[in-house]
């Protein structure tokens, strides 16, 4: 571990390093195209016709679709027709997309603290609830952009304002022999606003029940100039949060054969037990002891604390975009883009409250009372809110994030293009949750200045030490990437030109991280750890035409890629990609690609070495199958969990092995159709990450992670190994412990994926306007997971929907627009529903299927109505409840939805 002097002067290495490769960056562009200019002076038109030909996602080379794999494009249409509000909604209309579709793309409610960004997973790779980054990778205008998260690294797409956002393309195979790191599950990439001229102003109110509101703003200004333009975006968004009350299908509890039953104990009326105890004098002993007087008495109910937490949190978000473009000579062009987003995220929570065991022990000496003294002892939970000086504090994440990238663009008389990026991004992310001093607790009620079946009477100086608490963490993440890329023909062929791109990249990052349960706002006093590394980068594409114009071979079109990464902590990796499309006919076109691909740890991987305990009561229900199966007797009275988390050291990276072939079709004899398919498979190796402890296979796979019915020394122990354990265990008796579980992340399983992506699509005219009908869907075939060298367990058998589907039918007539989108989740068998006697109470899931419409005009007036438009989409048309799941002491539901929602919007153009 390097101390401060160390870690500054690396950093300063770091910094120095960068500037050293962006000056070279720069000179050598700069350089370049002076020595071209003086040699040849290219034609104006030429120059032009160059600038037309785009980059798409998939591809390093200019004017060419990605060979051998599967693209899938969302437009600005379609994304206006989805009524999405964010980037991330706009990600949930994709099947690929299996963490979002049909579900919450808001954030988990049962991890706020811990997962502050929501992240797309195509193709539902396992290990994403633990690892702090992503094996989708998710782009800005084809580069990276800083992570973003207190433990975690992943980019938040909600960051853009959806206003500057021109379309969304999606490849769904592996990428890193392009891209680098991440890349193993598919490459999303946001394309935003090349120029804009006027100014839009857009507005929308969204409402639902239980008196769920929204509101977003987005005004974009730009001009055009002869030779370049400029633009900025500004948006505003305000979401109220949805509680557990709102939505009676969320309630979470134990399960019986008559339904649920709460089973929460921190509660506004104590909940727990207590007993009468005589201080009783033993003479011919000489000792004192704490008799039990009478029977032991039950104090209060359960409740259910889920009730006042948030099920979607309240947000408010500020985004800026911009946008600058200049033309600095026939040759020369320079593109600037940059962003800042503000993000602040309230989770209401429940009162605070804690579980303390009270009152004397049965021997002395300690306490020492007076003879036939009667004081009450027991255990119980209790909540904070009856005391007048509680102060309910909600639990906050928030996240400022800023980028700025400018690009020169050389455009060579031969065609050629060489492009030279830099990029510089950072993010700062907090994390507050409310907490208490359990130190200062046990000492309060023992001395009685405290008396948790009273709280009201408490002492209020006592309370406040208690409460002035904390769970804080800070992180700030830094990327600076030089990149430079050249393509263009390099010798023409029978069959057409060969065409190739290659390129340089270097990224320094870097990462800084603190937490700790601290009084309020003592953060700033704690020590904050930083790692870097860097990583340089080379890459080659090259796209060969075989055969053109034979029988049977309209075209036949191969693509190589290769890349390698050196990363300054891990050493190199290299991987290569190969890709084919065949083209029998011009209507028919079959594709076929194979590569390999990686996912790097994090530095916040690195960082989370800082482990973390957690204190869980009464929820043995989530480890009662895990046990059962381990052959593991769960002592009475032992209704609590522990857990430790954070990361391993020395991780290494997760790889991949990907291919995929489908086919294309758009057959003439209907014009309008489109048919599609695309087979994929994945062999998913070293994955980084961690194992349910629910699980009934990992409580056998990983039984040496598993401290059942510890002692209190284990306890203790377990506690000593986290940055806040000690604090969490103050008061704690092990005898109420059911395990200690450690899921410290590290590079742990297998995993062999398999699905098909299917989509249908159909347009055509009408006497009453123009129709469009599509349906589009993933099926998953093949997903089973090996456990640490285990025996590959198939998850398809339970608790995982194999099939998403979305479909839609669409009309447009004149200025009029209207589409009705249909969602489908997939029924699943389950293996872990809530069981009485032995006997589960439920097997299977039903599906779940959500309906939206959309309706849109488009005026042509003058004046206020002239380039206005009006929109009107209804989220969730028939109020579909998420499909019920009965597990104990968890969210009984699986889906997830905000309910019906009507949203009013309009754009204008002045």
């Amino acid at each position: 571990m390097l101390n401060s002097t160390q870690r500054n002067g690396s950093r300063g290495f770091a910094i120095k390093k960068s500037v050293l490769a962006m000056s070279g960056v720069l000179l050598f562009t700069l350089g370049s195209v002076n020595t071209i200019a003086q040699e040849t002076t290219p034609k104006k038109s030429s120059s032009r016709v160059a600038l037309e030909e785009i980059v798409v996602t998939g591809t390093l080379i200019r004017g060419i679709q990605p060979t051998g794999s599967q693209s899938i494009g969302i437009d600005k249409t379609a994304i206006k027709q989805s009524g999405a509000i964010t980037p991330n909604d706009i990600l949930g209309t994709l099947p690929q997309a299996t963490n979002l579709f049909n579900s919450n793309t808001a954030l988990n409610p049962e991890a706020q603290t811990v997962l502050t960004v929501t992240r797309p997973n195509l193709r539902n790779l396992p290990g994403f609830s633990t690892s702090t980054g992503a094996a989708t990778l998710v782009l800005v205008d084809g580069h990276r952009i800083t992570g973003m998260g207190v433990t975690q690294s992943a980019v938040d797409p909600d960051l853009l304002p959806t206003g500057v956002i021109e379309n969304v393309e999606v490849i769904t195979d592996g990428g890193s022999s392009l891209y680098g790191s991440d890349a193993i599950g598919g490459v999303i990439n946001f394309i935003t606003k090349k120029e804009f001229d006027g100014v839009e102003l857009d507005m929308g109110y969204g409402s639902g029940d239980d008196g769920y509101t929204s509101y977003d703003t987005n005004l974009t200004a730009g001009t055009t100039w002869e030779g370049g333009s400029g633009y900025v975006s500004l948006s505003y968004s305000d979401r109220e949060a949805i509680l557990g009350m709102d939505k009676d299908w969320s309630q979470s509890g134990v399960w019986t054969e008559e339904g649920l039953t709460n089973s929460n104990t921190e509660c506004v009326d104590p909940v727990g037990s207590s007993q009468s105890k005589m201080y009783t004098p033993i003479p011919s002993f000489g000792i004192s002891v704490w008799i039990p007087v009478g029977t032991q008495q039950n104090v209060g109910s359960n409740c259910w604390t889920g009730a006042e937490d948030a099920l979607v949190p309240e947000e408010d978000r500020g985004n800026v975009f911009f946008g600058v473009s200049q033309e600095l000579n026939d040759a020369l062009s320079l593109d600037v883009k940059g962003y800042y987003s503000e993000r602040n995220t309230t989770w209401a929570k429940y009162p605070l409250g804690d579980t303390v065991s009270f009152g004397p022990a049965t021997f002395s000496p300690t306490p020492v009372g007076t003879p036939f003294e009667m004081r009450n002892a027991g255990s119980v939970g209790f909540s904070y809110a009856p005391h007048a000086g509680y102060n309910d504090r909600d639990g906050e994440t928030n996240i400022d994030t800023y980028g700025i990238t400018p690009e020169l663009t050389f455009e060579m008389d031969n065609g050629w293009q060489v492009r030279s990026l830099l990029h510089y991004s950072r993010s700062d992310n907090e994390v507050l949750e409310p907490d208490s001093n359990q130190t200062a607790l046990q000492g309060y009620v023992a001395s009685g200045k405290i008396n948790p079946l009273n709280i009201a009477a408490s002492d209020p100086n006592a309370i406040a030490d208690v409460l002035n608490w904390e769970l804080a963490g800070e992180s700030e993440q830094e990327l600076f990437t030089a990149r430079m890329i050249a393509d263009g023909a390099v010798m023409e062929l029978p069959a057409g030109e060969l065409r190739m791109a290659l390129g340089l990249e270097y990224a320094d990052q870097s990462a800084k991280l603190r937490q700790q349960n601290t009084v309020i706002g003592g953060l700033g006093a704690v020590d904050y750890p930083e790692v870097d590394r860097d990583v340089q980068s080379a890459f080659a594409e090259a796209q060969i035409p075989l055969i053109s114009g034979a029988p049977g071979i309209e075209s036949l079109t191969l693509s190589a890629s290769l890349r390698q990464d050196d990363y300054s902590d891990f050493g190199s990796t290299t991987n290569p990609h190969i890709g084919l499309n065949y083209q029998p006919v011009d209507w028919v076109t079959f594709h076929a690609n194979w590569g390999e691909s990686f996912n790097a740890p994090t530095l916040m991987d690195a960082l989370g070495a800082n482990a973390t305990f957690g204190y869980f009561p009464s929820v043995v229900g989530l480890v009662q199958d895990a046990a059962k199966a381990a052959g593991v007797v769960i002592g009475p009275g032992r209704t609590d969990v522990s857990q430790i988390t954070g990361a391993e050291a020395d991780l290494e990276p997760q790889t991949a092995d990907t291919w995929a072939a489908g086919f294309e079709i758009s057959p003439p004899v209907v014009e309008g159709l489109v048919i599609s398919a695309n087979y994929y498979e994945i062999e998913f190796r070293d994955i980084l990450g961690s194992f349910d402890p629910r699980s009934t296979a990992a409580a056998v796979a990983f039984a040496d992670k598993y401290t059942w019915n510890p002692t209190q020394a284990e306890l203790e122990a377990a506690a000593a190994e986290t940055f806040n354990g000690e604090e969490e265990i103050v008061g704690k008796d092990a005898g109420k412990v059911a395990a200690i579980i450690d899921r410290r992340t590290t590079n742990t399983d297998e995993a062999r994926l398999a699905g098909i992506d299917f989509a249908v699509t159909y347009q055509h005219d009408t006497s009453f306007g123009t129709m469009g009908y599509g349906i589009s869907g993933n099926h998953q075939t093949e997903f089973e997971i090996s456990n640490a060298g285990g025996e590959f367990v198939d998850q398809l058998d339970a608790n995982t929907p194999t099939t998403l589907v979305s479909g839609a039918v669409a009309l447009e007539r004149d200025n009029f627009q209207t589409k009705v989108t249909l969602k489908y989740t997939d029924s699943f068998d389950v293996d872990n529903a809530a069981q009485v006697n032995g006997v589960p109470l439920q097997t299977s899931v039903d599906s779940f299927t959500t309906v939206d419409w959309f309706m849109g005009y488009d005026f042509n007036g003058s004046g206020y109505t002239e380039d206005l438009s009006l929109q009107f989409n209804v989220a969730n048309l028939f109020d579909t409840d998420p499909s019920l799941y009965r597990r104990n002491d968890q969210p009984s539901y699986a889906g997830f939805t905000l309910g019906r929602i009507y949203t009013f919007g309009f754009s204008k153009r002045f």
